[in-house]
């Protein structure tokens, strides 16, 4: 990087265009970092498929609590309801390779490969295919067929139609570690192409300057 630096000087060149996202999504990474984006996606939605995704920034709501889970946390209600939305999804046609479940806790994240397992979905938690071939299109019949399961921070580099984001807290006290942390939340919402579907308390989340944008940029389920 410094090799760069020193060979551009004041010429650096900057990526604008966007290609990927729907603009809604990118937005939010926009707020949170300031690219400037010129957006160029083409417009797509699922929502023909399954109602549930209604918009491509969604909230569920959960009033669930923020437990222990050896040195990290969980939130069992939040599995509960991943559960139940990604059996919707299943039922309208989705397939499981097109979505990830993510988590910035690893402490969710194994109650969340546990109970998915147990209910019979197909789980891939390493996810190889999306850093490697998915991304650039390049052969299609290695398309992943499981869901990809994983921390925000695995997850980096992957992608997926559609993202369903566990956030976990429910304490205030916990919110600095997402919101001190910008590029965690930006990485979050920018692995979806399609729909991004936040999981969490609205009431928490409100009280972050990065999580108040998941609450206030999305459309709200029911």
């Amino acid at each position: 990087q410094s090799l760069a630096d020193r060979a551009v000087g004041d010429e650096r060149p900057t990526l604008r265009d966007h290609y990927r996202c729907q603009p809604e999504i990118i937005e939010l990474s926009d707020l949170l970092c300031g690219y400037g984006l010129r957006v160029q996606t083409p417009r797509r939605s699922l929502a023909r498929q399954v109602p549930l995704l209604a918009g491509p920034v969604l909230l569920q709501p959960v009033r669930g609590e923020q437990r222990r889970a050896g040195g990290s946390w969980a939130n069992p209600e939040e599995v509960e309801m991943v559960v139940h939305l990604l059996g919707q999804l299943m039922r309208g046609g989705i397939p499981p390779g097109d979505v990830a479940v993510i988590t910035p806790y690893l402490g969710q994240l194994e109650l969340l490969q546990r109970t998915l397992r147990r209910a019979g979905f197909p789980v891939d938690a390493d996810h190889p295919v999306d850093r490697l071939l998915l991304q650039e299109r390049l052969f299609d019949e290695l398309r992943p067929t499981s869901l990809a399961v994983g921390t925000v921070h695995r997850f980096q580099g992957g992608e997926r139609p559609v993202v369903l984001f566990s956030t976990v807290v429910t304490r205030p006290r916990s919110l600095p570690f997402l919101n001190e942390r910008v590029n965690l939340i930006n990485v979050a919402v920018s692995r979806a192409r399609e729909h991004l579907v936040v999981v969490g308390d609205p009431v928490t989340l409100r009280g972050g300057r990065c999580t108040r944008l998941l609450v206030d940029k999305s459309l709200h389920l029911p």
